[in-house]
């Protein structure tokens, strides 16, 4: 067998068609056509044909992987995931054609040229993903290392990665995270307010001892100043509901535990009970 014909493609001028025995044959990047050194007339092997075939199949999944990276940094992890879908619907579209192929080996060989390149670096990778979402996102330390986890970091790099998050920014981040909720949050009593607030910063990532640190400033005067106005209203909204189904003690007993759960103090609420003792006879 003979190659008779190599031509640019006029769509990417970085391919090439290849015509065998006056025949097109199939077309090839231009990569495949320097590394096999091929020319017009030179004489060619079933075997090199299959040789280059498996290159063809190896650059495209290496240019797959590259269009990835286009769009931001990845993990090794995410390479790997993305590129074994594509291999895997590709082989089901083209199951004749690759047939001699081992998706797997390629995909694995395609990642470490990349991270022989330096495209991939899970250290890199996960310093700037803790300096974006510690600088942008204000998300804690947990937070971030179970992000990390799940795109396939392990602990080790993690750890130095994390040094790029000081303590005290942690601090700061978690107060300014304080600070947002307890301003949309102006319908929680003081104590309820706390424990939500807990939470909120359980869920956004920080340790229980910056937390700690951040609940001990917290200023409740607002919602304190506003707590009775607050109970009434809540009252009076569990009185209308429950006051259908129960009277008396009940009703009584009924209001203190759906107030208790919203996070009324007790006296407070049995203040309110013997402010208006009219509603439970």
């Amino acid at each position: 067998m003979k190659v008779t014909k190599i031509e640019r493609q006029k769509k990417n001028t970085e391919r090439y068609n290849l015509y065998i025995d006056n025949e097109f044959w199939m077309g090839i990047h231009e990569s495949v056509l320097i590394q096999f050194g091929l020319y017009k007339a030179q004489e060619i092997s079933t075997d090199t044909m299959q040789e280059i075939v498996a290159s063809e199949y190896a650059q495209s999944v290496y240019l797959k992987g590259i269009h990835y990276l286009s769009y931001g940094l990845r993990t090794i992890q995410e390479m790997r995931d993305y590129l074994f879908e594509y291999v895997e619907n590709r082989a089901k579209e083209e199951a004749a054609d690759l047939s001699n192929q081992r998706p797997d080996l390629v995909v694995e060989s395609v990642v470490e040229r990349l991270i022989g390149q330096q495209y991939l670096d899970d250290l890199i990778y996960s310093q700037s993903f803790v300096r974006t979402h510690a600088n942008l996102n204000y998300k804690g330390p947990t937070l971030i290392r179970h992000q990390l986890r799940q795109k396939g970091v392990i602990d080790s790099i993690i750890d130095e990665a994390l040094q790029e998050y000081p303590s005290q920014q942690q601090l700061e981040n978690a107060q300014t995270v304080a600070d947002k909720y307890i301003a949309i949050k102006t319908n929680y009593p003081p104590k309820k307010l706390i424990e939500k607030l807990r939470e909120q910063l359980r869920k956004k990532g920080y340790e229980q001892e910056t937390i700690q640190m951040v609940l001990q400033d917290i200023d409740t005067s607002i919602q304190e100043d506003k707590q009775d106005d607050l109970l009434i209203k809540e009252a009076e909204k569990a009185l209308r509901r429950l006051a259908r189904k129960y009277e008396g003690y009940l009703l009584k007993q009924k209001i203190t535990e759906t107030l208790m759960r919203k996070g009324f103090d007790y006296d407070a609420i049995k203040d309110w009970q013997t402010n208006n003792p009219d509603v439970f006879d």
